[in-house]
């Protein structure tokens, strides 16, 4: 694909401005959406669409903006919440609407004069006024902008907190604990560090999805193989503990007590 977009200067007061990564994802769908009225082949069908609609999938989507499907998803919500697009989704494809697409990306001709008018009859200095009203209804004002930037960071980290939350449930129920400390063989701190770096990995991918019961279900499994050496090696030292205890396996199972002359530290009398 060639050509070349516009991008406002006033995007720097966006709130989109202060996220490089959604700001990348954000210039790539200006990217992706149509320049011109289109008609596009959809299996036996064929979809009519607009200047500012982008036909894709959500796989696809994911490919493009360079991210997880969760991740992309969560994104257009955001947008759409945001008032910066609409989406239609349908089993097949979803179709992606930019609104004001004509704001963002106005198309010219050459007007009376020298100076280019576009396609609505309008002069440069029409246009920038124009721009300037419709990028203001996205642009928040300086009197609004804490409020503002907190509902859309909160809509937009809606499954980052509901995972935090049912996470920090799970750490605290002793019970699961106490489960998972005796199917691993595994001491409190150990258990607890193990969590920690399953949180760790899980904030690096930007997965937070799963109910509680999927939570624990891939907490444990995690957990399982982080510490596959380790209840080995514990199982060696606590025999290795018997054994200089003098009383073996064997002895044990017997119900068997070693005499006095197995343990080196206990001197006997012999009258």
């Amino acid at each position: 694909m060639s050509g070349w977009i516009k991008l406002s200067r006033e995007i720097e007061d966006h709130w989109i401005w202060s996220d490089p990564r959604r700001l990348k994802m954000w210039i790539k769908l200006l990217f992706m959406a149509k320049w011109t009225n289109d008609r596009v082949n959809v299996g036996n069908s064929f979809i009519e669409l607009r200047r500012g609609q982008i036909l894709t999938t959500l796989r696809t989507l994911k490919n493009q903006l360079d991210c997880s499907r969760a991740t992309a998803s969560e994104f257009l919500k955001v947008l759409e919440e945001g008032g910066m697009i609409e989406k239609e989704v349908t089993p097949k494809y979803t179709i992606i609407t930019i609104l004001d697409y004509d704001n963002f990306q106005p198309t010219k001709q050459k007007g009376k004069g020298n100076s280019e008018e576009s396609e609505y009859g309008q002069t440069d200095q029409g246009l920038d006024q124009r721009l300037d009203r419709k990028v203001g209804q996205l642009i928040k004002n300086k009197e609004e902008n804490n409020k503002e930037e907190r509902i859309i960071s909160s809509s937009s980290s809606s499954s980052r907190e509901d995972f935090l939350k049912i996470f920090e449930e799970i750490r605290n129920d002793g019970e699961f604990r106490n489960n998972l400390r005796t199917l691993l063989s595994q001491s409190e701190n150990e258990i607890g560090e193990g969590m920690e770096k399953f949180l760790s990995e899980r904030k690096l991918k930007e997965d937070f999805t799963g109910d509680r019961g999927e939570i624990r279900g891939h907490l444990t499994n995690w957990l399982r193989k982080h510490f596959e050496v380790k209840p080995r090696r514990q199982k060696n030292s606590n025999n290795q503990n018997n054994n200089q205890n003098g009383k073996t396996e064997i002895d044990r199972r017997r119900g068997v007590t070693p005499s006095p002359e197995h343990h080196p530290g206990i001197r006997t009398t012999k009258f």
